[in-house]
């Protein structure tokens, strides 16, 4: 994997790279450190640290080629897109007004639906839910100019009430919209568009057909024709944005951490000394269930509450276990897991043997019955702390986490369910 490139003015968003979003940084780091550990400690998680680095690449890859084929057209990756529909795109095209179209079909009814519920997390949208429906409708029904109108206003409306210093949309610097934690705020994303397009002032009457979301012309009246699929899908295409803003900076607000005092730096450089030494004289052992530490084992008890959700298809209390690596998934964690598992019916397990290979690495061998077949597995997990600091299980703070959790690379070539 290639080494991130320094942000470019970090303090503006302008990231340059998918690399230089903060969660995309951090799990980058991460996983250098597991390969780091990996080599330390003689494991054998080469090919799991492959196929992690291989779809993080592909994340990466995917986000800034979706830039680069259509930030030019003022397109912006949101969350709520299909990743694997925007892989296709393109794969598909390296022509930006093909690969437009086909991004627009991404838009339909069905996929609306779920899109949508994002809105259901804000008060202030969801004070405007009746008027995104109106303008869900007038879309569906080809009242392109209706729907345009409509969003607009949602938009200004929903970003004046998100916040207490009340200012719409419109009336904003661009720079607020970046520097966060998101994909939108990749360079060519919600700054580029905000500032370029919907702060653009058009003074002078356009009648000939425009293709991009001139909030003051089209609000003002100087541009007349806007009644087209590719300026009404950029309006929900910013909406959906406006909505991943208002997400990442609710999180960001969650997390903020004041910034730490010289007896934190002590304490934490002694935490990781002992860890060091801990690790350093550490002796790799294996448990059946018939001894007596395997059941009170915290991996195993972590390992079992993992399957117990699973055979109730809990994806929420699923998601719990997923490692730190996937933090960024934040509220949609569960439905990740959702569509990871829900072709995957658990009907029974048994858990025969405990591998550790280093303080904070084991392999949990196991007998599953998946979708009616009998498959014997091994599944690995991770102690992660919960603070973020370095540690092993002997310090505590930490927790057991599915190292690699999603189905494929623990069950090869299972069927699944219709």
């Amino acid at each position: 994997m290639t080494t991130p490139p320094d942000q470019q003015n970090p303090s503006l968003g302008r990231y340059q790279s998918a690399a230089d979003i903060p969660s995309m940084a951090e799990m980058i780091s991460q996983l250098e450190g597991l390969r780091l550990l990996n080599t330390v400690f003689r494991g054998d998680q080469n090919i799991e640290i492959a196929r992690i680095e291989q779809g993080l690449d592909e994340m990466i890859g995917t986000v800034d080629g979706f830039y680069d084929l259509l930030g030019d057209k003022n397109w912006i990756l949101h969350e709520n897109l299909n990743f694997e529909k925007v892989k296709q795109i393109l794969r598909d095209n390296s022509n930006a007004d093909h690969a437009e179209m086909q991004l627009i079909d991404l838009y339909d009814e069905d996929a609306m639906g779920f899109m949508l519920h994002r809105a259901n997390w804000f008060e202030a949208s969801r004070n405007r839910a009746s008027l995104i429906e109106k303008a869900k409708q007038d879309y569906f029904d080809k009242r392109y100019y209706s729907c345009v109108l409509v969003l607009l206003a949602v938009i200004d409306g929903f970003v004046n009430e998100f916040e207490s210093k009340h200012k719409g949309f419109h009336a904003r610097e661009s720079a607020e919209f970046s520097a966060w934690d998101t994909i939108i705020s990749h360079h060519k994303g919600i700054e580029r568009v905000h500032g370029r397009i919907y702060l653009k002032s058009v003074s002078k009457t356009k009648t000939e057909p425009v293709y991009d979301l001139f909030r003051h012309g089209i609000m003002h009246g100087t541009i007349v024709d806007f009644d087209n699929v590719i300026v009404a899908t950029k309006a929900w295409n910013l909406l959906f944005s406006v909505l991943d803003w208002a997400t990442a900076k609710e999180q960001a607000a969650k997390s903020k951490e004041p910034e730490m005092s010289l007896e934190e730096l002590i304490r934490r450089e002694a935490h990781r000394e002992e860890g060091s030494k801990v690790m350093a004289s550490y002796v790799p052992y294996i448990l059946k269930p018939e001894d007596r530490d395997f059941s009170g084992h915290e991996a195993v008890v972590a390992c079992r509450q993992f399957l117990d959700y699973w055979l109730k298809s809990n994806y929420g209390g699923m998601s719990g276990s997923l490692p730190n690596l996937f933090a960024s998934y934040g509220k949609t964690a569960p439905k990740r897991v959702r569509d990871e598992y829900d072709a995957y019916k658990l009907g029974s397990y048994e858990l025969t043997e405990l591998e550790s290979t280093a303080p904070v690495l084991v392999t949990i061998r196991a007998k599953l019955v998946v979708n009616g077949f009998s498959e014997s597995v091994e599944l690995k997990w991770i102690y992660e702390a919960r603070d973020g600091l370095a540690t092993v299980p002997q310090q505590g703070d930490g927790q057991w986490h599915f190292q690699f959790w999603t189905v494929s690379n623990f069950i090869k070539e299972l069927k699944k369910v219709r």
